[in-house]
């Protein structure tokens, strides 16, 4: 079921990424800083115990292999037809065990799958014509870069039918109910290496950094079973001070399905420098809630309830539209599942 949803929805028209919301929902909520602003850069190393949140309380880990010491999954350059097919299975320093993580191009012009790889003592890349994945082998920080300028032969005037992807995914294990739940913190540590704009103009689209939770009805007795949410942090956006919220149908998906995204101001307290590492700690209980009727109330996910709903997966990196050259790192990454009294 989670291949099937993840196939469909990176064939998203790019009318629902351009289109703006009109949701004007209260901000609030959470925190992002520069590291070392206000809270610890580091409260619990990556590499720790997997199924305990760095807050505690009694938080469960969503995620598996936090620290990325498993490897990846490399799949292929077109959802609809390589779909879960695995063509490379990337593997680094003292790897063990079966990756946990897929690595996904999806649109690219070129292919990992042939391309250069290096390694050193504290260094694995893996890179061709535009793309780079790179694991430091010591901290185990996670860099994506697409270098869109080989992507694009020029600035794109209107919106493109297709765009290069460098994103990390994974499917969750069964158990994330929502309504079981008392909150649910996705927290990202991340520096944004580079943004070069290459479009030599000031019209044209963006570089998006976004991290989205795939939020589904998993109740098999409910009306709605199979509708799914597709629930999204826009982190950064390379042509505005902080990334848009936006609200809509997934033109991709059918009739019961929508993508839901936090606006950057909500989450971040100032515009994202290059260069800078940044801290979001943010529970995304409340947005969900607040998505599901408003999701309804423009005629999608219907018959679903929230206690219906389960976290079955989730993504980051970059989807680029644009000649822009960026990267990110990510330092650290975890959904924290607190579950109710």
């Amino acid at each position: 079921m989670m291949r099937k949803l993840f196939i469909v929805l990176f064939g998203i028209l790019p009318a629902v990424w351009f289109t703006a919301c009109n949701y004007t929902g209260p901000p609030g909520g959470g925190t992002g800083v520069p590291a070392g602003e206000g809270q610890s850069a580091v409260e619990e190393s990556p590499g720790g115990q997997e199924n305990q949140d760095s807050q505690g309380g009694g938080a469960r880990q969503v995620l598996r292999d936090r620290s990325f010491q498993k490897g990846f999954n490399l799949l292929g350059l077109n959802s609809a037809v390589d779909g879960a097919t695995v063509y490379k299975k990337i593997r680094y320093g003292s790897v063990v065990g079966a990756p946990q993580w897929q690595l996904a191009q999806w649109r690219s012009k070129y292919d990992l799958k042939y391309g250069q790889e290096s390694s050193t003592v504290g260094r694995y890349a893996l890179k061709d014509q535009s793309k780079t994945f790179a694991v430091d082998l010591s901290a185990y920080d996670l860099t994506l870069g697409v270098d869109a300028e080989y992507e694009f032969a020029s600035a794109n005037l209107a919106a493109p039918a297709s765009w290069p992807h460098l994103l990390i995914e994974q499917t969750a294990d069964d158990g994330y109910w929502l309504g079981l739940a008392r909150s649910v913190n996705a927290k990202v540590r991340f520096t944004i290496d580079k943004a070069e704009d290459k479009r030599g103009t000031n019209e044209g689209f963006h570089a998006q950094f976004a991290w989205f939770v795939y939020i589904v009805d998993k109740n098999t007795e409910s009306p709605g079973y199979g509708n799914f949410l597709w629930f999204g942090l826009n982190i950064y956006d390379s042509t505005k001070e902080f990334a848009g919220r936006h609200a809509s149908q997934d033109l991709a998906g059918g009739p019961g399905n929508f993508i839901y995204s936090v606006g950057a101001e909500e989450f971040m307290d100032g515009a994202i420098e290059t260069g800078r590492e940044y801290a979001v700690d943010f529970d995304i209980l409340p947005r969900i809630k607040e998505a599901l009727p408003l999701a309804q109330s423009r005629g999608f996910m219907t018959g679903s309830n929230f206690n219906d709903l389960r976290i079955t997966g989730t993504n980051i990196g970059w989807e680029v539209f644009d000649r822009w050259n960026v990267a990110v790192t990510i330092h650290e990454l975890g959904i924290g599942f607190a579950p109710s009294a």
